[in-house]
């Protein structure tokens, strides 16, 4: 693996920061929210724009939004393109517009736009992962907490916590192998909360 892309979704409303699902509230998502005296999604974005290797960036986003961001977030790697009404349409939509200059055998991370505590460590580890294993990486914590395994309301059994691993991003795969996979679980309606997800479900034959 040698250079890269990443899509960072932000086009979600930002409901949770807002208090509004209203799609026209005139508050910027959480995303756009000042950290430190810079916007979150720039702390998300710092690495990739100090990594040579990062060759592209593109970041979907609510419609109504893409003109002002377009102009927050101006750089010659940086692309804002139109996002879809979940996350798993805007990281797709990132996906097609990037095919329209990469190859499907090249590599692209995908990174949440609020998760701005991203070190060069974390991409290179990921990077070093590829090459060993090259369908693919995410980055990821053992769980530090019980869980359990709930239904209806009730705990049915403690999980082996030793087995529990918690999904961070980014996530890195092959750029045609990917949007095969979320293409797929949105034709077949099957709900993931990563890209992993939509890999496992691809590799596992399900979809």
């Amino acid at each position: 693996m040698t250079d890269y892309a990443v899509v960072i979704p932000a086009g979600g409303s930002g409901q949770r920061m807002t208090g509004s699902s209203d799609a026209s509230n005139t508050t910027l998502p959480k995303q756009f929210t000042r950290l430190a005296g810079r916007m979150v999604i720039e702390h998300a974005m710092h690495e990739f724009l100090n990594d040579k290797s990062c060759v592209q960036i593109v970041i979907p986003v609510a419609e109504h939004l893409k003109t002002e961001i377009s102009k927050m977030l101006e750089h010659e790697k940086v692309d804002v393109v139109t996002g879809g009404e979940t996350r798993v349409h805007s990281v797709l939509a990132g996906l097609l517009h990037l095919k329209q200059s990469f190859s499907d055998t090249e590599w692209v991370m995908v990174h949440d736009a609020a998760r701005p505590n991203l070190y060069f460590s974390d991409i290179q580890a990921l990077i070093n992962a590829v090459s060993k294993h090259s369908q693919g990486a995410i980055l990821a914590c053992p769980s530090r907490n019980t869980l359990k395994l709930v239904n209806a309301g009730k705990s049915i059994k403690t999980l082996p916590r030793q087995d529990i691993w918690q999904a961070l991003t980014p996530q890195v795969f092959n750029l045609g192998e990917l949007c095969n996979a979320l293409q797929h679980v949105i034709h077949n309606n099957i709900a993931i909360s990563d890209e992993a997800a939509a890999m496992e479900y691809r590799q596992a034959g399900v979809i």
